[in-house]
């Protein structure tokens, strides 16, 4: 794990246990801050597994590869590092997002989501 990322990441941790001692004990925020919790899990796991940005250009010898995966992710063995640290970074995305659109209701904000819409 590259030293400044673990230590990005470390710091995050830190920030959000503080964060989960001082706020009010209400439900909206545990919730909300629950999915930060997962996001932190999935971006420290990806980072743990090597996660690299792929390019956005489709490639054409990766689909064959997702159908052995469909096999594979029921098993209990290992899948693909580079596909599961994938999976982690993504699940943190969407965590993260699910998170930023929850922080507006909960402070009862004009905009209702992240996208500035509703």
């Amino acid at each position: 794990m590259s030293k400044k990322i673990a230590e990005q990441l470390d710091e995050f941790g830190r920030l959000l246990h503080t964060l989960f001692i001082e706020l009010p004990d209400h439900p909206a925020i545990t919730d909300t801050f629950d999915y930060v919790l997962g996001a932190l899990h999935g971006l420290v796991q990806a980072h743990r597994l090597g996660f690299r940005d792929r390019s956005t250009q489709y490639v054409a010898v990766y689909r064959p590869h997702l159908a052995n995966y469909a096999l594979e992710v029921s098993k209990t063995g290992p899948l693909d590092t580079v596909w599961t640290a994938g999976y982690h970074f993504n699940s943190g995305i969407q965590r993260l997002a699910a998170a930023f659109d929850r922080i507006p209701r909960m402070l009862d904000a004009k905009m209702k989501n992240a996208s500035g819409v509703g």
